[in-house]
């Protein structure tokens, strides 16, 4: 059997085999169907481009995918889960460079992370729309 997801194949989700790899053998040890181990691991795959990607500001969400607004910490915590991933394949001479200044802590100071345009990207990699180029 394969560990590798069609999910793999969105442009957004570059690299995720890594991690697909690691939770295959937890599935087969564990003892779960695989319909409880996916239940508990994530239900379904978001569809291509439905997840705003890091360039996207959280201001121009549409409300489908903005927080509720009623609750500030909930409001947050989807903004700030990109202080702990890490980059594979935006620039594979450079694979595992995080998203974030600060790796591995999980904090909130979602203007200088998300918000806050940047001047420069490590590596060297030049973005067109929806594809890399390389420099």
């Amino acid at each position: 059997m394969s560990t590798k997801l069609e999910e793999g194949s969105s442009d957004a989700n570059g690299g995720i085999d890594d991690i697909t790899a690691r939770k295959f053998p937890i599935f087969r040890s564990s003892g779960l169907s695989a319909g409880d181990f996916v239940h508990l691991a994530a239900a379904a795959p978001a569809p291509d481009l439905t997840v705003p990607e890091p360039t996207v500001s959280p201001l121009s969400w549409p409300d489908s995918q903005m927080p509720d607004l009623n609750d500030a910490e909930e409001d947050v915590a989807p903004l700030s889960s990109h202080t702990i991933a890490a980059a594979d394949v935006v620039d594979t001479t450079i694979p595992g460079t995080p998203f974030d200044s600060t790796v591995g802590i999980f904090y909130t100071k979602v203007f200088l992370e998300v918000l806050l345009k940047g001047n420069s990207f490590p590596g060297h990699v030049l973005f067109g729309r929806n594809k890399l180029v390389t420099n």
